[in-house]
């Protein structure tokens, strides 16, 4: 395995085999190595397959070091541990949660559902964040309607959102009360209706979309 995660890193940054290489071909720059890692990562490649394959390399070019043969930028393969691209949220664009919006009133608390995947998108909160809310985290400030919560690291994190989109959160909430959660609704059935709409509207498992895809259309914009 190691040898061929090695012939493929020299096809890959010198367009040829191992057996090809010359003295000049072993001196590289943090550039090119990063290049590499990009190119693992439009391939899909596992996190634990990326690391392997980098630490033959690593381990190659330290060896050649200690012989001082060749002229050698160890720095240039000091990556640390690489993560693959393969588990990262895919991203939806804004007119698909839209349609998500839309779609999901269709399903069992369609109104509740459709809030949240709004308020996901505009204040980009994490799912737990966004089910812990309640009644009493709005508050209307200088003309303006704010949510509060408490993310990672118990940091309070407050965003406006607009009239609309607070119409649509009281009506929800009308009959809760002041401290009681908001989105009556499970971490895994969040989950599973994203993966629902997902199927209803086509959208390949390739890109995998999740619940956090919201959290990044929001802030892509």
């Amino acid at each position: 395995a190691y040898e061929r995660d090695i012939e493929e890193f020299f096809i890959f940054s010198r367009n040829k085999g191992v057996a090809s290489l010359t003295d000049k071909d072993f001196s590289f720059s943090p550039q090119e190595v990063d290049a590499y890692i990009v190119h693992m990562n439009n391939r899909q490649i596992a996190s634990s397959t990326m690391n392997r394959k980098m630490i033959a390399v690593r381990s190659l070019m330290r060896y050649l070091d200690r012989i001082g043969k060749y002229d050698i930028n160890l720095s240039a393969f000091d990556t640390g541990s690489v993560k693959g691209a393969q588990k990262s949220y895919g991203v939806l664009t804004y007119e698909e949660t839209e349609m998500m919006a839309d779609r999901v009133l269709s399903h069992r608390n369609g109104e509740m559902k459709s809030t949240l995947i709004r308020l996901a998108v505009v204040t980009s909160f994490r799912l737990d964040s966004l089910l812990r809310l309640t009644k009493s985290d709005f508050v209307h400030q200088n003309g303006v309607w704010t949510v509060t919560t408490v993310g990672k690291g118990g940091e309070r994190d407050t965003k406006a959102i607009h009239d609309e989109l607070y119409e649509q959160v009281r009506l929800v909430s009308m009959f809760k009360e002041k401290d009681e959660p908001i989105f009556n609704l499970s971490a895994s059935s969040c989950l599973g209706m994203i993966k629902k709409l997902c199927k209803e509207m086509g959208l390949p498992e390739e890109r995998n979309i999740t619940f956090h895809s919201l959290k990044k259309a929001g802030v892509t914009e």
